[in-house]
């Protein structure tokens, strides 16, 4: 049988952060945990989050975090700060990456221009030009990509002067 070294070494080496969950499900119970926080072995994060003393951190560890602690969670990227309710959204031009061990949805390219329009006046008319600009100038996205998303997302009337200039 594995110790709780070798098991904490397994699954810290497939995840940045580990859950309370993903030790207890490896065999390391509530007081090993504490023990190990103590030892300077694990180090905690947030509540319930945790990563290996030695584990490198990525630039993506706050995203990773995010979507350790909630898991139906999706990033928008600039409109990050927009919360919604209403499920199709979080199904419409949503990826599934993985970052660190961890499954986190992120709004594809052609979404997050859309959502920049949608939201234009929290963010300013100028970002959300230069997002699709951006977006076409990088190969992320097409004009066309652009315009889909915007029709289904029903911003399409507030972006078209822009994507025909692009």
């Amino acid at each position: 049988m594995p110790s709780i070294h070798e098991n904490l070494k397994v699954l810290g080496s497939n995840h940045e952060i580990l859950t309370v969950q993903q030790l207890e499900r490896a065999g390391i119970s509530d007081h090993s945990v504490t023990r190990l926080v103590r030892c300077d072995e694990l180090i905690r994060v947030d509540r319930g989050l945790y990563r290996l003393l030695d584990a490198p951190v990525s630039r993506d560890h706050e995203i990773i975090c995010v979507a350790a602690t909630s898991p139906s969670s999706v990033m928008v990227l600039l409109s990050a700060l927009v919360r919604t309710r209403v499920s199709d959204l979080f199904e419409i031009g949503v990826e599934t990456h993985q970052l660190g061990g961890q499954n986190v949805k992120i709004t594809n390219p052609a979404r997050t221009v859309a959502d920049c329009f949608k939201h234009r006046n929290k963010l300013g008319l100028e970002v959300c030009i230069e997002a699709a600009k951006e977006a076409v100038r990088g190969k992320k996205a097409t004009v066309s990509d652009m315009a889909e998303m915007a029709k289904q997302l029903r911003v399409l009337s507030v972006m078209q002067p822009y994507l025909e200039v692009i």
